[in-house]
């Protein structure tokens, strides 16, 4: 068996996690046997993150991370774990705006008339949820139809599997904008998903049409769906940013961002809502009151 894949089938991470730390380790056993690894230093573990210049403080600190788990699980007390790399606070990263939001929420034809207009009923439903849940793109995909609970009359929410599906269950109230926009979708879901599909959302187009969404196969629709509206590329992740400071903004305290959102620290409230609380001082600058 692949030493990889083992390392990974006994650690039990999650599909993103695999995902991650696989690729980091195929580049890593490019540049040094497993064999030879006895040997290997800290200064040597430094020396290899280093020569991958283009990688931003994120990307370096999941190398780190990969490396260090794999040393730890082949040989429990290697030398090179006593190698400590800080990690780096990252600027607040993009958070979309209303008016950006907006401009979305027009761009999308929901005719319901062609594949087109199939393509935005279901579009719509995709980007409504991940607005309410912010759920990451593979819970986006795994999410099955009988996962999400729809009563108009009371409140709807969803059932969602975070970490794709290897972690807890967790519920997300979702609004009834977000449940009409996913009743349409699920109107003229079935002219289009293939039989025995059990996911909530399925490719239109595509090489696979009829099949269920993969990360992979999300990434690209949601760049396209910002390039064409005018707002910049895009990516699942801004939408937990996004809707976490659009709740803030409303007066949602820490606690319930945490419930909505699956956080267990109070801290993550805060660091996806840096720029609503940098922006909340504005009203008191002082320059402002000079000049106003």
């Amino acid at each position: 068996m692949n030493i990889i894949q083992k390392f990974l089938d006994e650690k039990g991470y999650s599909h993103a996690t695999e995902k991650s730390y696989s690729w980091v380790l195929s580049l890593f056993f490019k540049d040094h046997l497993v064999s030879s690894l006895g040997k290997f230093s800290t200064r040597d573990f430094r020396n290899w993150l280093d020569k991958n210049s283009s990688w931003g403080d994120n990307m370096r600190y999941l190398a780190y991370c990969s490396i260090r788990s794999f040393l730890r699980w082949k040989f429990e007390n290697h030398p090179a774990l006593k190698y400590k790399l800080r990690r780096e606070k990252t600027p607040p990263q993009r958070t979309l705006n209303d008016k950006q939001i907006e401009k979305l929420y027009q761009f999308f034809d929901t005719s319901g008339f062609g594949r087109q207009g199939k393509k935005g009923v279901r579009d719509i439903a995709i980007f409504s949820m991940a607005l309410d849940t912010g759920l990451r793109s593979l819970e986006i995909c795994n999410l099955l139809k009988e996962h999400v609970h729809i009563d108009l009359d009371g409140f709807s929410f969803i059932q969602a599997a975070v970490k794709g599906g290897h972690c807890d269950w967790e519920p997300r109230v979702i609004s009834v904008y977000t449940a009409l926009d996913f009743e349409a979708w699920l109107s003229i879901r079935n002219e289009v998903a293939k039989p025995g599909v059990k996911t909530a959302f399925v490719s239109i187009g595509g090489i696979k049409p009829g099949t269920s969404l993969t990360p992979d196969g999300l990434r690209p629709i949601f760049r396209d769906w910002g390039k064409r509206a005018g707002v910049g590329a895009i990516s699942p992740h801004d939408f937990k940013r996004t809707a976490a400071t659009m709740a803030a903004e409303e007066g949602a305290s820490d606690q319930l961002l945490m419930n909505q959102f699956g956080w267990k620290s109070p801290q993550m409230p805060r660091l996806y809502t840096q720029k609503i609380r940098t922006r909340a001082f504005l009203k008191y600058s002082p320059v402002r009151r000079a000049r106003e």
